[in-house]
């Protein structure tokens, strides 16, 4: 462990607290900069939010999560607006669009370009304010969208954003099934990272810290029984979360969550979170050092005895199930060998179609017990 370089880059700018994003409000009143607003139209309502939209003309309210189609036809609306500054409003899929459009108009970039992950740092200053808490993406190196029906991870620094207003009072207005989602994907990310192949010990004490915040929180705040600490710790972990994975990325979960959240349309956190216990059970099998890394994350060590077991009945709790259809369709999509590409970077378990084979088959498992 010593003889292994650690490397972050973290150049957001983070403001974490109740009311943070006041700030961001009086600073951007007093500029005369040109502002591009990319909002998410299901907050449109909210007082807050309306408040910062009045600082600029936003630019198409975005529904559902992103298609690199639409995302370039954006990018040509706000490149009429010459911004100075793009600041994006609402849950990761906003977050991810808005790093996308800055890329695009900053380098003029041709969708090939994009696909070769060739990013280049822009001078257009990127402000991102989650209203959810779950992706992390106001602090991650990642933008997903789909091409040609297929969920697609964009990876470079400069999508990273400039600044981060990072608000807990935001999820006091958001529905339970999206608290539910969002934080699943959250605690994803925390658990996946602290498994990865390339976590190291910076991570994993990020990792460890969102999970038990997470886990202190979730079902507190879906339970509408929360206090404001509950909130923090939820945004916290998501925030948590995007770090971690900035630095020891995602595993088997988030490769199969995007495979099924693209050919069957669910959920992103659904889609990674149902997942989660079977490569919780197989990691903890074959690799039988990282138990002792996991249970550190809980107080009560019996009642998380059985982790998998223990995901799975939180999964339940929390109605992650309730939008899923079968899993059959990820036995066809095997034969498709770009699921492959890179994953044995950051998964421990070497991905043969046959080990990946025996992680659906577990996971038809537990959608079995639901």
């Amino acid at each position: 462990m010593i003889d292994q370089n650690i490397v972050v880059n973290s150049p957001t700018k983070v403001v974490f607290g109740f009311n943070s994003t006041e700030q961001i409000l009086e600073k951007l009143n007093k500029s005369d900069k040109r502002i591009a607003v990319i909002a998410d139209s299901v907050f449109r309502k909210n007082k807050k939010i309306n408040s910062i939209l009045g600082i600029s003309e936003p630019f198409c309210p975005l529904q559902g999560e992103p298609v690199l189609k639409g995302v370039v036809e954006l990018s040509r609306e706000v490149n009429k607006f010459n911004p100075e500054i793009i600041m994006a409003l609402g849950g990761g899929s906003v977050i991810d669009t808005a790093k996308l459009v800055r890329a695009i108009i900053e380098e003029k970039m041709s969708v090939s370009n994009i696909m070769k992950n060739d990013f280049k740092e822009s001078e257009i200053k990127l402000v991102a304010i989650p209203t959810t808490a779950g992706t992390g993406s106001e602090v991650t190196k990642f933008a997903v969208a789909s091409v040609d029906a297929i969920k697609t991870t964009f990876i470079g620094e400069e999508l990273v954003p400039t600044e981060a207003y990072v608000d807990p009072s935001f999820l006091t207005t958001l529905p339970k099934n999206i608290i539910a989602l969002t934080a699943i994907d959250a605690l994803s990310h925390n658990i996946e990272s602290l498994l990865s192949k390339v976590s190291n010990p910076l991570s994993n004490s990020i990792s460890k810290k969102g999970i038990r915040f997470s886990l202190e929180s979730i079902m507190k705040v879906f339970s509408c029984k929360y206090s404001d600490e509950d909130l923090y710790k939820l945004s916290c972990s998501a925030t948590f979360g995007g770090f971690a994975i900035n630095i020891a990325s995602v595993c088997e979960g988030h490769i199969f969550g995007h495979v099924i959240g693209s050919r069957l349309h669910i959920p992103h956190g659904a889609s990674v979170g149902i997942f989660l216990p079977a490569t919780v059970d197989m990691y903890l099998e074959r690799f039988p050092v990282l138990r002792d890394r996991l249970l550190s994350c809980f107080d009560d060590v019996s009642e998380w005895s059985n982790i998998g077991r223990r995901i799975h009945k939180l999964l339940c709790d929390l109605n992650i199930y309730d939008s899923l259809q079968d899993i059959d369709i990820l036995y066809k999509e095997l034969e498709n060998e770009r699921w492959f590409y890179g994953a044995d970077f950051i998964c421990r378990i070497e991905p043969t179609k046959e080990n990946w084979k025996e992680l659906i088959g577990r996971t038809s498992e537990y959608l079995k017990q639901r």
